[in-house]
């Protein structure tokens, strides 16, 4: 992995905003060492549980994310909402 890269997951691991979104588009597009990045973020990632939200427009779903991100804040669990 190069050093660019190396500093991107550093950013990312410092919960940067921007690190995330470098991070998505590196994997989104295939990035050469796209596959060392996510073997690096696998470990870290503990017992995480990944949940999407679909809807037509106008179904509340906006409102149910909010919801839940209030819920967890308040029973001190982490949250990343894309």
């Amino acid at each position: 992995m190069d050093e660019k890269t190396e500093k991107l997951l550093q950013t990312f691991f410092e919960k940067k905003q921007v690190g995330l979104a470098k991070i998505i588009t590196l994997i989104e597009n295939r990035a050469d060492d796209y596959e060392e990045v996510l073997s690096r973020l696998f470990p870290r990632s503990r017992n995480a549980y990944r949940v999407g939200i679909t809807g037509p427009p106008g179904a509340g779903k906006s409102t149910i994310v909010d919801k839940i991100a209030l819920h967890e804040g308040i029973i001190e669990h982490e949250i990343g909402i894309v």
